[in-house]
């Protein structure tokens, strides 16, 4: 995979509504690069052309962006969710 000019990312999260769900998503955005995207989520080996990942936990994640070129860009982003309630 080639290192290219670096794509604009752009990331819309929902956070986790209840403690401990995997209610949480992300919408992935870019601009730039050549062609059409793929995604990928944790640096995955496999890509999705959908730019929405769902039913996700809370954590730290890593989107990596793929275009027709092979260049590749990656932007890190974090879902929290609400405390748990005693």
């Amino acid at each position: 995979m080639a290192e290219g000019n670096a794509f604009l990312i752009n990331t819309n999260v929902t956070n986790v509504t209840c403690h401990g769900a995997s209610s949480g998503s992300v919408v992935v955005s870019a601009s730039g690069g050549a062609g059409f995207f793929a995604y990928s989520l944790n640096s995955g080996f496999v890509y999705q052309s959908s730019s929405t990942f769902n039913n996700l936990p809370a954590g730290q994640y890593s989107v990596t962006i793929k275009d027709a070129a092979n260049c590749i860009s990656s932007k890190a982003f974090t879902i929290t969710e609400p405390s748990q309630i005693f």
